[in-house]
């Protein structure tokens, strides 16, 4: 086996094949950099130290399934050393009032905060590619394709073939990704 310098030298020809893709990529970037869509969101926000994990859980899920754009939970240190969590949600202006008495509801929480926020959006469209004989959407952005998740699953119910892998299949199935990104 080869060690140190002349494993390094032997190395080289894949380094500069990666170097060459990354200048590819950027090169592609900066002749088509997106423009972002700026739009108004509100973010409602609670300190959590007394809800179970299966409560901030179904909290989070009913929060998406009410409209929210995004919902998650972030441990935190709380006054007098509690361990606790931030429950915060990223949602349209007009579903503000609904979302937060949901959260007041399912988490009994006392208050919360809300601020406006700008969400800046990049472009992006779906294809589709077939991985072990099942569709899955990628999603295309400016700087690269990501397979959808909810297909992932799918295609891995369906085969046992661990997740993962079956996302490695699906970006190396879109061959369109390696056109546009010369990889």
């Amino acid at each position: 086996a080869l060690h140190g310098a002349a494993q390094w030298e032997q190395a080289a020809p894949a380094r500069r094949l990666l170097l060459e893709r990354a200048a590819n990529i950027e090169e592609h970037r900066l002749a088509n950099l997106p423009t972002a869509t700026a739009t108004w969101r509100e973010v409602l926000a609670t300190n959590l130290d007394d809800a179970t994990p299966e409560v901030i859980g179904h909290t989070l899920t009913r929060l998406l399934e009410a409209g929210a754009d995004d919902a998650w939970a972030v441990p935190i240190g709380m006054k007098k050393n509690r361990p606790g969590h931030e429950l915060r949600v990223l949602c349209q202006p007009p579903l503000a009032d609904a979302l937060a008495d949901l959260i007041f509801t399912e988490t009994g929480t006392l208050g919360l905060r809300r601020e406006l926020v700008t969400k800046q959006v990049l472009g992006r469209h779906t294809r589709t590619v077939s991985v072990r004989g099942y569709d899955v959407r990628m999603k295309v952005g400016p700087y690269g394709a990501k397979p959808e998740y909810d297909d992932l699953v799918a295609a891995n119910r369906a085969t046992g073939v661990a997740l993962r892998l079956l996302a490695a299949e699906a970006v190396l199935a879109d061959s369109a990704f390696h056109r546009d990104f010369g990889t």
